[in-house]
């Protein structure tokens, strides 16, 4: 044996194993590489205390690029890379136990570098005759390629799991005739409502058995022929008595065959189609109602068509071409009437064509402003001797197409004809209660004086002087309320005499803020926004606060149901181009605006805001004569005023008055009732009304003061030669004989450049004065004005 072993032996290139020579090897050893040598399965031996390494030729593609060096070598050598894994094992079966495993994974390097490799082998002691463990025989086999394969196999199974689970549509395996839910994915569960795996189909789903979907599984078992179904009704009944859910699905019955081709199970597949099968009968519901819209749709064009061609109104389409000009593609009778042009003369032809130059611009701008506004457009124009009034509406195009209008338009010149006489008749009617609330109140005034008088004078011819004063009290409270009446009429005609002082706003509005609060009710909110270091302005206080006042009640109406009002200051100064927008000098201004949340102004009601006698307000609500006192008030005073407004979303009026350069006036308008005597003063006093030029010498020379008097200029100006004496000169506005009070005192001014002038006046419109261009020196006093107030006024000239 030993010589047959050493021959195979001599014919593997191996390397000395230093065992000795084969003759000398322990029988045992001789016995297991005749084995080895023999066998086709991966073989080896490691071999006495360096355990050395022997294997066989199936176990050279274990060993890779280490063979044949490896042979002979220790064990610890062959495989260092391993020897941390292996060293046990071995240590293990030389302890004498054996050791058997499925699977171990190395990292081994067969090839030039680590890789990874599966073993499963069997590790068995041999023996010395003595017994002693000589070294270790073991069988290996390499199932890398089969772990590897397993993984891959693992990995496809979570995949095709995880798709299961995860799939849009619902997926059950039914196993056996009778159809055990064996799997069933979570849209499976959430279609048939309930958990259902591992029950029979019969036991778990009693809906779908009486819908016969059981004999349709039943069927598809026995053929062996797969089922398929499309928006198929199935419904279900969570729970006794509750309600029942209606589905539609579409699904497929797919038969499951073992090897032998027989049926097994089956796998249901299918998607929840409800919300499609809405939408479907929705889309039909749909289709039948546009179906029926286009049929009454035919009939109204038909209809349309019928008026079209019969309506007394003009109807035309017109197309816009490629070089922007507009041409008629379609026109009716009446517009051919209107144009007095046959139809031959009209379609396809342009409006450049058509009409003159200024009536093709006017036509191009309003289609054009239709156009790119894309929504009706109303305009109005001459047509020859008659107002049209059009709507073009765009007609809406596809994309490519060209762009066209339906114009309808009608003559309106009777109703402009009938509107301009109703706002006559407005006006006259306005101005007939006007002249007849003042009549009646001036009457009633009138009476009250002539009869006080009258009683007052009886009683001083009866002797009865003691009981003269009530009557005269009667009569002067009579004529004060008249001169309060004068003031209004003046106010709303802009000839109203103002009396000018620097005025801070902010401290005005602050007075009239409770004012304004209780006049404007709870349901609006108040805000007074003042601005910080406002410059003062010189104006006519009170004129002022009635303006304000004025400004927040037609805040107020414009908010029916509540709102906010805002009242606010600022600084402004206005370069040429803000000036001119506004209608000013350029120069400093400051602003009073009063804002409101409410209803807002259209652009033709803008336009007429300030006119007398204008007013959107209901019959008996307004007279319209509001705005335009504000509107002389301001102008008078050097400034404007303006309306900033958006239909629904409110309105600003704006006041704009001239800065003054100084302090404000914080007495101003302060009442006093001081009377300061003269000290002998020469005062000229000049008016053509007897009574007057009586009355205001009497107080005068009551008052220490010599006083000259003169019912014209030129009387005045003869009284005034050779007088250095006079000291002021006291002369109405309106004088006869063609020179004014106000020339008269630039007259005398010509020689006397510091001369003391006071106006006294009831109307002011042939003067420049009361609007801040009085020159220094000058004053005004306002008819009728207490006697007291001019003795005060006088004194205070004659020491300023």
């Amino acid at each position: 044996m030993a010589g047959a072993l050493g021959a195979r032996i001599a014919a593997h290139p191996w390397r000395d194993t230093s065992l000795g020579p084969i003759d000398t090897w322990p029988a045992a050893l001789q016995t297991l590489v005749e084995l080895m040598l023999g066998s086709r399965q991966p073989m080896f031996i490691a071999w006495g205390p360096d355990q050395n390494w022997l294997y066989n030729d199936a176990f050279i593609p274990i060993a890779g690029r280490k063979h044949p060096h490896c042979l002979g070598l220790p064990a610890r050598e062959v495989w260092a890379e391993a020897w941390t894994d292996l060293k046990p094992l071995f240590d293990q079966v030389w302890s004498g136990h054996p050791v058997h495993m499925d699977d171990i994974s190395l990292a081994l390097d067969r090839r030039g570098k680590l890789e990874e490799a599966h073993f499963a082998f069997s590790y068995t002691p041999t023996r010395h005759g003595d017994g002693t463990v000589a070294g270790l025989f073991g069988v290996c086999i390499e199932i890398t390629d089969q772990v590897i394969a397993n993984r891959i196999l693992a990995s496809e199974q979570e995949r095709l799991a995880r798709l299961f689970e995860q799939a849009p549509t619902f997926m059950a395996m039914l196993r056996g005739p009778e159809h055990v839910i064996e799997l069933a994915n979570p849209r499976y569960i959430e279609l048939v409502g309930r958990d259902v795996q591992g029950r029979r189909m019969a036991d778990a789903l009693p809906d779908a058995v009486a819908q016969g979907y059981l004999a349709l599984l039943d069927g598809v078992f026995r053929s062996g022929i797969a089922y398929s179904a499309v928006g198929s009704k199935y419904a279900r009944q969570k729970r006794p008595g509750g309600p029942i859910d209606e589905y539609y699905v579409d699904f497929v019955y797919q038969p499951i065959t073992d090897g032998h081709g027989d049926v097994i199970g089956i796998f249901v597949q299918g998607v929840d189609v409800t919300e499609r099968k809405k939408m479907e009968t929705a889309l039909q519901g749909a289709n039948e109602t546009l179906e029926r819209r286009v049929a009454e749709r035919t009939a109204e064009l038909q209809n349309i068509q019928t008026f079209y061609t019969h309506s007394s109104e003009c109807h035309a389409t017109l197309v816009r071409r490629d070089d922007g000009k507009f041409e008629y593609e379609e026109i009716n009778p009446a517009t051919l009437l209107l144009y007095a042009r046959s139809r031959d003369q009209v379609i396809g032809r342009t409006i450049d064509e058509l009409f003159d130059p200024a009536t093709v611009a006017d036509l191009n701008a309003h289609l054009t402003a239709a156009l790119r506004q894309d929504v009706p457009y109303r305009y109005s124009r001459m047509q020859g001797s008659s107002v049209v009034e059009a709507v073009a509406t765009p007609i809406p195009a596809e994309p490519g197409q060209r762009r066209r209008l339906a114009v309808t338009a009608h003559d309106i010149t009777e109703r402009k004809n009938l509107e301009e006489q109703l706002r006559q008749a407005q006006k006259m009617e306005a101005v007939g209660q006007l002249t007849g609330g003042l009549a009646h109140d001036f009457n009633n005034l009138l009476q009250g004086i002539t009869g006080a008088l009258d009683r007052a004078q009886r009683r001083v011819a009866e002797g009865r002087v003691g009981e003269i004063d009530r009557f005269l009290s009667a009569a002067l409270d009579s004529a004060n309320r008249a001169a309060a009446l004068t003031h209004r009429l003046l106010a709303f005609s802009r000839r109203q005499t103002l009396d000018p002082r620097p005025t801070d706003v902010n401290r005005l509005i602050g007075g009239m803020e409770d004012l304004v609060r209780r006049t404007v009710g709870p349901g609006i909110a108040v805000e007074v926004v003042g601005a910080g270091g406002l410059w003062p302005t010189r104006v006519d206080a009170p004129q002022l606060e009635s303006a304000l006042l004025n400004l927040c009640i037609n805040g107020r109406d414009a908010m029916p149901n509540g709102g906010k009002l805002t009242i606010e200051t600022a600084n402004k100064w206005l370069d040429e181009r803000a000036a001119a927008d506004r209608d000013l000098s350029p120069g400093q201004y400051i602003s009073l605006c009063v804002s409101d949340t409410g209803s807002g102004m259209t652009p033709d009601v803008v336009a007429r805001a300030f006119d007398p006698f204008f007013t959107t307000k209901p019959l008996g609500q307004g007279t319209g004569l509001g705005l335009s006192m504000i509107y002389g008030f301001a102008r008078q005073s050097g400034g404007q005023v303006r309306i900033y407004t958006e239909v629904g979303k409110g309105t600003t009026m704006c006041l704009y008055l001239p800065r003054h350069l100084g302090e404000a006036d914080a007495s101003a308008g302060a009442a006093t009732e001081r009377i300061d005597h003269g000290s002998g003063e020469t005062i000229l006093i000049v008016d053509d009304e007897p009574t007057v030029r009586m009355l205001v010498s009497e107080v005068l020379t009551e008052n220490g003061y010599r006083v000259l008097e003169a019912s014209d200029a030129a009387s005045a100006l003869k009284v005034m030669v050779g007088r250095p004496d006079i000291a002021l000169l006291i002369t109405d506005v309106g004088l006869p004989g063609g020179m004014n009070g106000r020339q008269l005192a630039e007259a005398v001014r010509v020689d006397k450049t510091a001369f003391k002038v006071l106006f006294i006046t009831g109307y002011a419109e042939n003067a420049a004065i009361g609007n801040g261009h009085l020159e220094h020196g000058m004053e005004i006093l306002t008819k009728p004005f207490a006697m007291s107030a001019l003795a005060n006024k006088v004194r205070g000239m004659l020491e300023a």
